[in-house]
């Protein structure tokens, strides 16, 4: 740190005396110049001229062992405890000053100073609170983005839903007062009334495969909004749809393959379970429903963890699908229970609040509508349930895209310096 800095002139311990012209001042880790220790090399007091006398009677009135009198700027004025081994020196923005105090702060226990903050998070490694204050930053900071797009692509896949829900809903109806009349002709129809609602529940399950297909979508266009938004820059729509385009196939297939990954445990606990009920072993199915639901749950666990940086570094490396996958394993390594305790708590936050909107929505709705018992395939209920489950997704949906794409942040600011790279765009952008 101290390569390129002339050496400043020897200070003068105010006997005339300096240090040695050839000893070069000390650096502390703030590059700051740290003063000799003039203490251990300023006047020494005189020898005694009679064997016996006592030191200080023969100390002359100028600077000698205490300063200019006793206690003057000799061993414990600007000398060994003054400017030098407890002043700017040994304990001063020397020793003290290299593990974080700023040069000429106090007794050694001033902090270092702040990290810059360009944007919604300082750049250095989150705490918790941070981490999640910077979600919620990255909503106010760009809403048009992170809010506006959210409750837009929200409210195209809610409506479709609704007009496949209701249809099946009607079905549904239609089924159960067949299948309770009795008659002959009702039950003639039967067979195609059931019939229809299969074909209606299949087209529900196409509707949801391409509102998750919309939702994956969304969720990286918000990582490129949160990532300018870091920098202090405000991403426009235009901006972050060039920006993420070239990533969106690729984003389809990794979210296709994560699924893939996440729901293997599920496929031989299904499989041991349903070969034991068919077999009537109870004993057997207890067991695997038991035990083997729980392994099953560590194990989906460790693979969501494992998984969820994926999509941020596809987004903002340019990664490809394997490449991200990979990368996404590696970065959690090491930040393991972080990671997974982030993005639990992310979940239950979000959770608690779909589960508020949604369920009192329900409630309300049940309880006021004029037949309580048939209020789930009344038109209002439809309706009000479906503009809940709106607002809870263009709330949840950027915050959860946010707190991912700051948790990749923050696991990189700790392992490579990323917060480095991010101050020196930030610089280069104003």
């Amino acid at each position: 740190m101290t390569e390129g800095r002339d050496a400043a002139p020897a200070p003068d311990d105010g006997t005339g005396s300096s240090a040695p012209s050839g000893a070069q001042p000390e650096q502390n880790a703030w590059g700051a110049a740290q003063p000799p220790r003039w203490g251990q090399y300023a006047s020494q007091p005189p020898a005694s001229s009679q064997p016996g006398e006592p030191r200080d009677s023969q100390a002359p009135a100028g600077p000698g062992q205490y300063g200019p009198g006793q206690y003057g700027p000799g061993q414990y004025g600007p000398g060994q405890y003054g400017p030098g081994q407890y002043g700017p020196g040994q304990y001063g923005p020397g020793q003290y000053g290299q593990y974080g105090q700023a040069p000429g702060a106090p007794y050694g226990y001033a902090q270092r100073p702040a990290a810059p903050k360009p944007g919604i998070i300082p750049l250095r490694p989150l705490s918790l609170g941070e981490l999640l204050d910077g979600a919620f930053r990255a909503i106010r900071t760009n809403p048009r983005v992170m809010f506006g797009l959210s409750a837009a692509v929200v409210t195209v896949t809610a409506l479709i839903q609704l007009a496949i829900t209701w249809s099946v809903f009607q079905d549904l109806e239609s089924l159960v007062i067949t299948s309770t009349s009795g008659t002959a002709s009702d039950l003639e129809n039967l067979d195609a009334a059931l019939g229809d609602l299969v074909a209606q529940l299949g087209v529900t399950l196409g509707a949801s495969t391409i509102s998750g297909v919309v939702t994956t979508i969304l969720s990286g266009l918000l990582i490129i909004s949160v990532s300018q938004s870091v920098l202090g820059r405000t991403a426009g729509l235009g901006e972050v749809w060039a920006s993420a385009k070239g990533q969106i196939l690729r984003l389809l297939a990794l979210s296709f393959l994560v699924l893939l990954i996440v729901i293997a445990p599920l496929v031989p606990w299904a499989a041991i379970l349903i070969v034991a009920l068919a077999q009537e072993q109870v004993g057997l199915a207890i067991a695997v429903g038991a035990l083997g639901l729980l392994l099953v749950i560590v194990a989906v666990s460790y693979l969501v963890t494992k998984t969820v940086l994926a999509t941020p570094a596809l987004m903002l490396e340019r990664a490809g699908i394997v490449a991200a996958l990979r990368r996404g394993w590696v970065l959690t390594t090491g930040a393991f229970w972080r990671v997974l305790g982030i993005y639990l708590l992310t979940m239950v936050l979000v959770s608690i609040v779909s589960g508020a909107i949604s369920g009192s929505t329900s409630l309300i709705l049940q309880l006021t509508g004029p037949d309580p018992t048939g209020a789930m395939f009344s038109p209002a209920y439809l309706i009000g349930t479906t503009i809940a489950q709106i607002v809870a997704a263009a709330l949840t949906t950027p915050f959860t895209a946010a707190v991912i794409a700051l948790l990749y942040i923050d696991v990189r600011m700790r392992k490579e310096g990323l917060d480095l790279e991010l101050a020196r765009a930030s610089e280069q952008s104003l």
